[in-house]
């Protein structure tokens, strides 16, 4: 009968001699580069081949926008092959106008950076993207795969990488975990503790403050306070502006979202190692797992894709994220020292395989390995940051990202 020790016991013997196990018996793989060069031009040319009738399928289905207006200045293809390339090749819609412009003796094509920019937030461009998607999964064979997903993060702004920020707000927690609450981070700052705006017991509080601060909300977003259970939801004021908002019992909490980065998360096949479905947050790596699932729901309507397994980063080592897959799809993720048997039966046989069959065990968990490959790939290849500051527009940012890099699958053996 397994109990909360044999998965603590387990976990010892995994950092005292199981990993360093696993790894002599796996190895590391090296890359041929002689080989790798060839592929990677093999991948490139058949990407170029086919995203041409690939564009041309997706946006057949679309019938043409009437209405009030000037029309477009270009034709719905036009838009998304541009988009497509904008993003590949990583310049400025300012950059990019300026490119056209050279080029519009060959290809007719001369538009303002504007124009470029407005293509992030075209319905049509969106729903044509969407369609891509779909016939690139079809045509590599995606159907019954194992799935590996992870979340990463975005820099909305040159000034600030994501890595380097993560890395040190991980440093400065370390050193105030150990007690020494004045401990500097090696960026030299002190670390803090998020403060909220402000605290109040009682919606009639929250309301009164508001007014205090001049923050103004429509009559909808009081009303969704509210009804509120326990927890956190995230609410707009009238300019747009983020709050999250953190409820326990009668007791708000009132916190401003920042803006230096957003979170994206992935499902990733691992044998094509293409991209299934994703999401983005501002909040937080959950809520970008929250927005893929709920992508790879909406997608059963236009292809079914059944995952017969997932491995997951230990951030999700909890029985609440394992119930989110159906019970045919078996998830495997390392559970975190502090992991107990308690709540679902699905959670219970995750944490029993985990104990009982360990190494196997690993090898599944370890194809996880092919997400974080997947972001180092694409942050080299098209940049660690999104020039966006729409929501809709990053959106659409990250999604032409996904779309790239299974463009550059198709070709791969």
């Amino acid at each position: 009968m397994l109990r909360n020790k044999d998965i603590h016991d387990r976990l010892k013997d995994l950092d005292l001699f199981l990993l360093d196990q696993y790894k002599a018996k796996h190895g590391e793989k090296k890359t041929n580069w002689r080989t790798y060069e060839q592929e990677y031009a093999i991948r490139i040319k058949t990407a170029m081949t086919e995203l041409e009738p690939l564009i041309d399928e997706a946006v057949s289905t679309i019938p043409a926008a009437s209405g009030p207006g000037r029309p477009h200045e270009l034709t719905l293809k036009q838009r998304v092959l541009l988009l497509l390339l904008q993003r590949l090749f990583g310049e400025s819609n300012r950059m990019m106008a300026s490119m056209l412009m050279i080029f519009s003796v060959l290809t007719g094509i001369d538009v303002s950076y504007k124009t470029v920019e407005r293509l992030y937030s075209d319905e049509e461009v969106d729903l044509a993207l969407y369609n891509l998607h779909i016939l690139i999964l079809k045509k590599k064979g995606v159907k019954d795969v194992d799935a590996c997903g992870d979340g990463t993060g975005y820099s909305l702004t040159v000034s600030r990488h994501y890595a380097s920020t993560a890395q040190k707000e991980k440093d400065a927690a370390k050193e105030n975990s150990e007690g020494d609450k004045t401990a500097k981070s090696e960026s030299g700052k002190k670390a803090k503790k998020r403060r909220p705006i402000f605290s109040a017991n009682g919606i009639s509080t929250v309301k009164k403050i508001f007014s205090e601060k001049f923050m103004r909300f429509e009559t909808t977003v009081f009303e969704e306070l509210v009804k509120m259970s326990d927890g956190e939801i995230e609410i707009k004021d009238v300019k747009n502006k983020r709050y999250i908002v953190k409820k326990t019992g009668d007791y708000f909490e009132i916190y401003s979202v920042k803006k230096g980065f957003i979170y994206s998360f992935k499902i990733q096949d691992t044998v094509s190692q293409m991209y299934i479905a994703g999401g983005i947050s501002r909040i937080s790596e959950k809520r970008a797992f929250d927005s893929s699932l709920e992508m790879k729901e909406e997608m059963k309507k236009d292809i079914e894709i059944t995952l017969r397994s997932v491995s997951l980063d230990r951030y999700y080592s909890y029985s609440s994220y394992v119930d989110r897959f159906d019970e045919n799809t078996t998830v495997y993720v390392i559970p975190k020292k502090n992991s107990t048997l308690n709540g679902s039966w699905k959670w219970k046989n995750t944490v029993g395989s985990f104990v009982n069959d360990t190494m196997s065990y690993l090898e599944h968990h370890y194809q996880r390995e092919h997400s974080e490959n997947g972001w180092s790939v694409d942050k080299r290849r098209f940049g660690w940051s999104i020039p966006q500051r729409r929501d809709d527009r990053i959106d659409t940012s990250d999604f032409c990202t996904l779309l790239l890099h299974n463009l550059l699958r198709l070709g791969a053996t």
